[in-house]
């Protein structure tokens, strides 16, 4: 933008000036004069009102980016983790639970607490407690006691607010060698 700047406004200010003196030319009495300058005046102020509401709505963007965490679920060899790869403080996070299989075979990963908050950069370690069929199981591999879902995609949703109380929900699929990011949807 700024090596526009100076091209923009020498078109503005010759413009202008070329405007007056046509209008001392062509116009008769000195009030169409006036009258002409005004409402070059008021278009110039429309069109710099413009610029302003303009620069104030990406000055307000910037400002959310730089406020806006981005939490994200990784599996790394069985362990669970949080990991905060935003530019901000990400506040009260929940990773829902997790349900893998079908009726004869159901394996749940519940994760009861919660993150009161996780600073940028941060990683937290999770404890799950994982149920095979609604019975607890002691494995956090317990996804590998059936073969069938020990390499499924599985999706999961991480829930959580920035220091203005912005939610978010971010939305991925993890595998045991992958993690892809699906959506980051801002709730409130």
């Amino acid at each position: 933008m700024k090596h526009y700047k100076w091209p923009i406004l020498s078109i503005s200010i010759v413009l202008y000036l070329g405007a007056i003196i046509l209008a001392k030319y062509y116009c008769a009495s000195l009030e169409a004069i006036q009258t002409l300058s005004i409402i070059l005046t008021g278009l110039i102020l429309i069109w710099y009102t413009w610029e302003t509401m303009l620069l104030r709505t990406i000055a307000t963007s910037q400002r959310e980016l730089d406020l806006q965490p981005f939490v994200i679920y990784k599996n790394i060899n069985g362990q669970y983790w949080l990991e905060n790869i935003g530019h901000g403080v990400a506040l009260n996070i929940a990773v829902n639970t997790v349900e893998i299989g079908d009726e004869g075979y159901r394996l749940e990963i519940l994760f009861p607490k919660k993150f009161p908050f996780l600073k940028p950069n941060e990683c937290q370690q999770l404890n799950p407690v994982v149920k095979i069929n609604g019975v607890e199981a002691n494995s956090l591999n317990a996804s590998h006691l059936n073969p069938i879902y020990a390499n499924q995609d599985t999706e999961v949703t991480v829930v959580f607010s920035n220091s203005e109380n912005s939610k978010y929900m971010v939305k991925e699929t993890v595998s045991p060698y992958n993690l892809e990011i699906n959506k980051l949807i801002k709730l409130s």
